[in-house]
């Protein structure tokens, strides 16, 4: 009789467990939540480490492709650096520079949420978005977001 007990235990345990909802079926939220939860703060680490990544650079005397698109410049074809502002980088200390490199962290940050937004896409009860060459996928969990598996990708880099 105790055996019995214990086994209708574990089977009423073993139930309760394979009907709990998986993650993606609860009810999805809003496009604007799924803006403001997860495309803002990505938007705001990708500008971060893109300014980070173009102060060391700086740092280290490197003029990448992607630091002088952040100075408004561009390299030419004979290797020099063209554009308005190049008197500019010239006459200015690093720290001017790089002060300036941290004033466009805003403009960063809304040029790349305006990029996710339009890359975001639902996909039954949730979202996905590409970023830097993968397919991030959300689903709703307790009223938030969780980063799910991966879509199939590959697709457009950030």
């Amino acid at each position: 009789m105790r055996w019995l007990a214990q086994v209708s235990v574990l089977g009423l345990f073993l139930v309760s467990c394979a009907t709990a909802p998986p993650v993606s079926q609860s009810p999805t939220l809003p496009f604007g939540e799924f803006i403001d939860q997860v495309l803002d703060p990505l938007a705001g680490t990708i500008a971060d480490e893109r300014i980070q990544h173009a102060q060391a650079e700086l740092n280290a005397g490197q003029l990448s492709p992607s630091l002088l698109s952040l100075l408004g410049l561009t390299l030419g074809s004979q290797g020099s650096v063209l554009g308005d502002g190049f008197a500019r980088l010239q006459n200015s200390s690093i720290e001017q520079v790089s002060a300036y490199l941290d004033a466009q962290r805003h403009p960063l940050k809304k040029e790349a949420l305006a990029l996710f937004t339009k890359r975001a896409k639902s996909i039954g009860d949730q979202y996905s978005v590409c970023v830097e060459g993968a397919e991030r996928r959300y689903g709703v969990m307790d009223g938030k977001f969780v980063r799910l598996a991966d879509g199939p990708g590959p697709c457009d880099t950030t």
